[in-house]
């Protein structure tokens, strides 16, 4: 019903009062002795004063009624809005506070949320108010309190997810806890494939040890190729030029036996397309555990910008584990994966994405996992000898750049300061990071990174024991209020 509908039902059935004036009326035109001009006068007189003061009220409840209206209005749309993180019921109340500053108002107005629906794709939010307006002058006439009412609906949602999905699967990550991993991250993907408008989200998987393996795609655009420089096949290198003196992080070098992992350098943490035919190839080594290579193996190949969600399961469950935990590697391919400079270069199903950061359709998401400290890079002095373990030939060992610590600053050359400028570069570009630290020690240099990364404080989640399920769930969950526009 409309408002003045309703209020027109309050004024004009005053069944009562008008039937006996009615009743009086009548009377007065049968009258013969001439009187009747003298009880039109009083008829005349008592509407005149109800319709003048009822004017009073009318205008009130009008004014009550459009500020209602407005508060809920606004609110709703704020409920709805990405940068809101409170709730639907909580934001609801601020925008009635900010409208009516009487407090015989306020706790007078009823709130009814009637549709709050939240899915990883869109959010709909309808909410009703009600307050019951005392009357003034109206009362004098039978009419005691006025219902102003208001009603609004936010149907919002982005068409558009982008996902990197960033997980450690170093040597430390072995049996239960690689385990767990592979149920919850495989729990996760259900959840966005059962999701609404699931066609549209896509998922970058980046399993990660010392470094990542690309696939051979990717890797053969941009790694060198295989040639001569200065007279002398990169191919295999002896001990005498694979030196860190001679730039192992920014030299040519191939290898027979080494996997689809590129060298890194310093511009490389940025999102910045890496050149084509620009990078080496990290070599086969092994730095904790033997039979666990540097460059993860083919089961644990990245997939970019998949929208196959049934080989992305697949791809989790045959994850197989790798030396060495760098994250600074695993966070760069994650940006990388959401950074619209490499739009086309990535491959998988959407060759539109990744799309530009300002994209109001898209919600961009990073998750990092790690269950341990990150990593120098290190390297054998002699290519030709895999082993560079702590039980084995640990002379064979050379440092490309040191781990560094949570207080470096960007520049400095290290895997943590290159992690931390990875991390800037997605907050500062509105991505979404959520950072998992799987049993860490609590107040460890490990911990501080992943909680400086993460976009707020409550998107850093700590797993004590194996229910790495539940910070996934816990995941799961904000996406679905995020991923809404404004």
């Amino acid at each position: 019903m409309s408002n003045k509908k309703q209020i027109a039902a309050k004024l004009f059935p005053l069944k009562t009062g008008l039937k006996n004036l009615k009743s009086t009326v009548c009377r007065f035109n049968s009258d013969k002795d001439g009187s009747i001009s003298v009880y039109s006068a009083v008829v005349l007189s008592v509407l005149t004063a109800f319709a003048g003061s009822s004017a009073v009220d009318i205008v009130r409840h009008s004014n009550i009624e459009t500020q209602l209206q407005s508060a809920v209005e606004t609110g709703v749309l704020a409920a709805a809005s990405l940068d809101n993180a409170r709730s639907t019921a909580d934001t609801i109340d601020d925008y009635i506070n900010a409208n009516f500053t009487d407090p015989d108002i306020l706790n007078g107005i009823n709130i009814t949320i009637i549709d709050n629906e939240r899915t990883l794709n869109a959010r709909q939010i309808r909410v009703a108010a009600e307050y019951e307006m005392p009357t003034s002058f109206m009362r004098m006439f039978g009419i005691n309190v006025l219902d102003a009412s208001a009603e609004a609906e936010a149907v919002q949602s982005r068409t558009n997810v982008e996902i990197a999905l960033v997980l450690d699967v170093s040597s430390s990550m072995a049996g239960n806890r690689l385990a767990a991993l592979k149920t919850a991250a495989t729990e996760f993907i259900d959840s966005v494939s059962d999701d609404g408008n699931s066609s549209d989200v896509s998922v970058s998987l980046i399993p990660y040890g010392g470094a990542v393996n690309i696939g051979p795609d990717l890797f053969n655009e941009h790694a060198h190729s295989i040639g001569q420089i200065n007279g002398q096949s990169n191919l295999d290198p002896s001990e005498a030029r694979y030196d860190i003196g001679n730039g192992v992080q920014t030299g040519r070098f191939r290898f027979t036996n080494g996997g689809n992992c590129l060298e890194l350098q310093d511009a490389d943490f940025k999102g910045d397309v890496i050149p084509s035919g620009s990078r080496g190839q990290i070599p086969l080594l092994y730095r904790y555990v033997v039979g666990n290579p540097w460059c993860p193996g083919e089961k644990s190949e990245a997939i970019f910008n998949s929208n196959d969600f049934a080989s992305i399961k697949q791809r989790i469950e045959e994850f197989s584990l790798s030396d060495g935990t760098g994250n600074d590697h695993g966070i760069a391919w994650g940006l990388n994966a959401l950074t619209p400079a490499w739009r086309g270069r990535l491959g998988g199903d959407y060759p539109a994405r990744p799309a530009d950061f300002d994209d109001d359709a898209t919600l961009k998401v990073a998750v990092i996992m790690t269950d341990g400290g990150i990593t120098a890079q290190f390297r054998q002095e002699d290519p030709s000898v895999a082993d560079v373990t702590n039980n084995g030939d640990n002379g064979n060992r050379q440092t490309v750049y040191s781990r560094g610590n949570s207080t470096h600053e960007i520049g400095r050359g290290t895997a943590s300061a290159y992690f931390i400028e990875a991390c800037e570069t997605l907050r500062a570009n509105n991505v979404a990071v959520f950072t998992i630290g799987f049993q860490l020690n609590e107040g460890s240099d490990a911990e501080a990174l992943l909680k400086n990364c993460a976009t707020v404080s409550s998107n850093h989640l700590d797993v004590d024991g194996l229910d790495i399920g539940a910070a996934f769930q816990a995941i799961r969950s904000s996406l679905s209020t995020l991923r809404v526009s404004g």
